[in-house]
């Protein structure tokens, strides 16, 4: 059984840092594994005996089922990802990527970063977290010191397990320290993978591979060398910190972190002495990143350990793997299925959403000023206007929304709908006499206005305080209950129309509800909804914000203009949008001006800007997925 499956970078000339930490997080995940090209196994056996007791894959293993329905994580710890790699580990497993770049980012539902990067220019490339809380922290520290190093200064000089661009032989060769620091005492590492330098000048020696260098760098009054994982260690060991950068984006990383650096490679002379002399100024306990909490890889264990890995890294309405990010946050990314159209979120979050009775008063109080039953007769005249709608539809009479069941032969008040036909005078409601399901009914509005059309009206609920209210001051029939457990028998399905008002974007498994929802209606019956629109105003003027404002117990954004395709793979055909929640304040520059208010609201519903939408479908075939 594999749980956390590691894949670090180990390319030649790519060093061996994301190795070491993969090494070391393994001992603290149980069942753990890598994936390391066959070509490369042998000499990494060899050259780093932690291996030696590691489970090594060339390919992709066959991964167990995990109880409790868990998906293992496949842990990316690389320079450069590419999209062929994710897209392999999609179907079977959660991805994870630490300190990685390159364009596989755009897949990946979790980016974690430990050491700083440079600017993003996408969504897909940032990360969810920026955690150097999780570096590595060494045990033992020096006290403090600045000032002028002292003439007899122990050096180190390091660079990696591989030091590809040779940068510890050329700072040997060049004689920097034993012109500036002539007495000191040099001790050069050469990593696992690096090859020993032939010769060393005077004052210096050498030294082979330690088992856990951070926890010898304390000795040593100057580290030499790279941006990397050493010289994050160094500083926190409280070192002073000497960086010779192999290449310009390194150089911009060390900047960025603030380390005093020679520059590209080891610098010229007068560059170095510059750089030492910017170091008497720095005392080594001030770094640039100041952590209050410090958990180091521990703490990175038990974090990837804490998180949820039940939820497939796969679109929720039609289960489509592959589909880029469009926004990441620290528990949370989006992202947008490309075939049926879905924006769709992966949450890394831990805590659930309650809809016990403060969801309904507390919580609604604190969004509209007022409680769920206070509020009852406004949400029901709502549902007045979508029954009202939802009749023209069916080709009868239209109700007059808050004030009749009946209207008299007229054109439409929504050019968008057919006008209401019969002969002239009062007339049934279509509706009267047929069966409806709400499902989210909370405490019955809906239920109370389609019961004035004449139809015979239930609700679920997964409230057991709303569904008692509905019992008990409606008189309604209603089941408190899950709808993806709850059987059609149990519901009293099937039903003529089945409603969810804001409820459909709260449920992760969409495939599940939607395949139940084309169940519960008869042939020809009616799906109707509302729910958030992902191309309103607000979600048009700035989709990130858009997105961060979202609940987080929204798993799905719906896109009004593409639904059509996803309602048709289970049986239902779109017939109506009908897009709500006009706001002109939200419109930018001068048109969320008060005084253009009038204009905004007219652009607003002339383009569909309306941050909600209702749709109503209808049932055309029985629901024959490929899931089922």
């Amino acid at each position: 059984m594999i749980r956390y499956l590691f894949v670090p970078e180990v390319e030649p000339g790519r060093g061996s840092g994301h190795l070491v930490r993969c090494l070391e997080l393994s001992r603290l995940l149980p069942a753990s594994a890598f994936l390391i090209p066959a070509a490369r196994q042998d000499e990494l056996r060899r050259r780093y005996p932690q291996l030696a007791d590691s489970r090594l894959f060339a390919t992709l293993p066959r991964f167990a089922t995990l109880p409790g329905g868990e998906l293992p994580l496949v842990i990316f710890d690389r320079m450069q990802l590419d999209e062929a790699m994710v897209r392999e580990v999609l179907p079977v497993a959660i991805p994870v990527a630490i300190d990685a770049r390159g364009k596989g980012l755009r897949l990946v539902p979790l980016v974690v970063d430990l050491l700083p990067r440079l600017t993003s220019h996408t969504a897909w490339d940032a990360a969810n977290r920026n955690a150097p809380e999780f570096l590595p922290q060494p045990e033992h520290r020096r006290p403090a010191a600045a000032g002028p190093l002292p003439a007899n200064a122990k050096v180190l000089v390091s660079f990696g397990g591989e030091d590809a661009a040779g940068l510890g032989a050329r700072l040997a060769a060049r004689g920097h320290l034993a012109r500036l620091l002539p007495k000191a005492e040099v001790s050069l590492l050469s990593g696992p993978l690096a090859e020993r330098p032939a010769g060393l000048p005077a004052g210096w020696r050498p030294l082979e591979p330690v088992p856990c260098l951070r926890e010898e760098l304390h000795r040593y009054d100057l580290v030499i060398t790279s941006f990397g994982l050493t010289a994050h260690e160094a500083r926190s060991a409280g070192c002073r910190v000497l960086l010779c950068n192999p290449t310009t984006y390194h150089q911009r990383l060390a900047e960025r972190a603030g380390f005093v650096s020679a520059l590209k490679g080891v610098g010229t002379l007068a560059a170095f002495r510059k750089a030492l002399a910017r170091l008497e100024y720095l005392t080594a306990d001030a770094p640039a990143i100041n952590l209050t909490v410090k958990t180091g890889l521990p703490g990175l264990a038990t974090w990837l350990q804490a998180l949820p890995k039940t939820t497939p890294c796969a679109c929720p309405g039609c289960r489509s793997i592959g589909n880029p990010v469009i926004a990441r946050f620290p528990d949370q990314t989006y992202f947008s299925c490309q075939d049926c159209g879905l924006d769709y979120l992966h949450s890394f979050s831990i805590d659930a959403t309650s809809y016990d009775e403060s969801y309904f008063f507390t919580d609604y109080q604190k969004q509209y000023g007022k409680t769920y039953l206070d509020d009852f007769e406004h949400i029901k005249a709502m549902g007045q206007s979508r029954l009202d709608c939802l009749e023209r539809l069916a080709g009868g009479r239209s109700l007059a929304a808050g004030l009749s069941r009946h209207r008299a032969q007229g054109a439409s008040p929504n050019p968008r709908l057919p006008p209401a036909a019969g002969p002239s005078g009062p007339a049934e409601s279509p509706l009267a006499g047929r069966r409806l399901l709400d499902v989210g009914c909370a405490y019955g509005p809906f239920l109370a206005a389609a019961a004035e059309c004449g139809i015979t009206a239930c609700g679920t609920d997964i409230s057991p305080g709303a569904v008692a209210h509905v019992h008990a001051s409606l008189g309604f029939p209603a089941v408190a209950g899950d709808i993806r457990t709850l059987g059609v028998a149990e519901l009293g399905g099937p039903f003529d129309i089945v409603s969810l008002w804001y409820v459909i974007e709260h449920f992760p498994d969409l495939d599940r509800v939607l395949a139940r929802l084309s169940e519960l209606l008869v042939p020809g019956g009616w799906l109707a909804m509302a729910t958030p629109s992902g191309e309103g105003i607000s979600a048009r003027r700035d989709q990130i914000a858009f997105l961060r404002n979202s609940p987080a117990d929204h798993f799905t954004i719906w896109n009004p203009s593409r639904v059509a395709r996803l309602l048709s793979r289970y049986g239902l055909e779109l017939r109506h949008v009908r897009v709500t929640g006009h706001h002109p304040e939200r419109f930018p520059g001068v048109l969320g001006y008060r005084a253009l208010g009038s204009l905004s609201a007219a652009l607003s519903r002339r383009f569909g800007l309306g941050d909600t939408f209702e749709l109503y479908a209808v049932k055309t075939a029985d629901h024959h997925s490929e899931q089922n």
